[in-house]
């Protein structure tokens, strides 16, 4: 038979609830409002569990696109739904696993169920902040023999000032701890003004609100929550994928000029039968390759994608000529047989004779 909830134990997150170990029943419920949720024995965890076994940061519930993780950082670990979660051994790093929902967890001898908010308040729960009127929530839990508890019963509203000076007066909690530090450590259970206290067998479990001001920040986690890494991308690569692209483009652009003027330089590689290239076409080519690697270098900004870098790749590199440069050669040429045909003055330089002599180095 489906039980009705309140909805104002309902968080933005989901709920937490504590339940009995004989009637396994929930006996308190604490609204989840923020994405992250410590439990512990240290004063500054959401739910605090005084007990030795408990370690200061036991374990946390956190939230990543509003799915619940469970991380454990305590040796002691956590049953998760039977199953027991520790620590790495090899590292000691915190193991975190999903939860689903109703997930149970086992902390000492505590039981707590874990709640999505029900389908049809999910979306408005997981939209809607926190209500202003509902103030930040402790769930704290003690021996009952440190403290001086009320008469056994049903829950109660702690509303005398007696019940409220003796709950926040300081107590000694961990009295049988065979270390002396925490023999002494005093802990205050209470700070905040509305309480309510509920008996579980031996202990007590205290549900307190509290203002903005007295709220404390989470304690540090001991190891940093595991994550995937992000590799940077080489730069290298869109170095030499930069190179490609530019030797590619120049090559489309001195076939299309061929085939406009068939009287311009060919590009062709050498057949068989034909003269070697020159030392003016390697040196040109030289300049070329040099000219591209500096290209590459002051553009490494440039960003392509794996789909046109596969295209580069399986695309050939032709040998090929800058346009700009084929067509200087082809203005030298012109230059040079000009000055070829004109008389040269008594003052002329030794430069001009060497332009005159450049159609027959180039072969012209």
């Amino acid at each position: 038979m489906a039980t009705s909830v309140d909805p104002a134990t309902i968080g933005q997150y989901g709920t937490v609830r504590l339940l009995s170990n004989k009637t396994n029943h929930p006996i308190a419920s604490y609204p989840i409002d923020q994405p992250t949720t410590t439990f512990g024995r240290d004063e500054a965890c959401d739910i605090r569990m005084y007990f030795l076994w408990v370690s200061s940061l036991h374990c946390k519930l956190i939230f990543e696109d509003y799915k619940a993780f469970l991380t454990v950082s305590s040796p002691n670990g956590v049953i998760v739904d039977g199953c027991g979660v520790f620590p790495s051994e090899a590292t000691g790093e915190a193991t975190t696993v999903p939860l689903t929902n109703r997930s149970v967890l086992a902390i000492h001898n505590k039981r707590f169920i874990f709640e999505y908010p029900p389908k049809e308040l999910r979306v408005k729960a997981f939209m809607t902040p926190r209500p202003k009127s509902r103030k930040s929530l402790r769930l704290s839990m003690i021996n009952a023999a440190h403290i001086l508890t009320p008469a056994r019963g049903t829950p109660r509203h702690l509303s005398a000032a007696l019940d409220l000076d003796v709950l926040r007066s300081p107590v000694k909690p961990y009295a049988q701890s065979p270390l002396k530090e925490m023999r002494e450590e005093e802990v205050r259970v209470v700070d905040g003004e509305n309480v309510v206290v509920v008996e579980q067998e031996q202990d007590l479990v205290l549900l307190e609100e509290l203002d903005e001001d007295t709220s404390k920040s989470y304690p540090e986690p001991q190891t940093p929550t595991p994550s995937t890494p992000i590799r940077p991308r080489s730069n290298s690569k869109a170095r030499m994928s930069l190179h490609k692209a530019v030797l590619v483009r120049n090559s489309r652009r001195a076939l299309q000029r061929q085939e406009q003027d068939p009287g311009a330089p060919s590009n062709r590689p050498q057949q068989a039968g034909e003269p070697p290239a020159t030392s003016y076409d390697q040196h040109e080519q030289h300049e070329q390759n040099a000219s591209g690697h500096q290209d590459a270098g002051q553009q490494d900004y440039a960003v392509y994608s794996d789909e046109e870098e596969e295209e580069e790749q399986e695309e050939p590199q032709p040998v090929i000529h800058l346009t700009e440069i084929l067509v200087n050669r082809q203005i030298s040429l012109n230059l040079a047989s000009c000055y070829r045909n004109l008389p040269l003055p008594p003052a002329v330089s030794a430069s001009a004779k060497a332009w005159k002599r450049l159609p027959a180095y180039l072969g012209a």
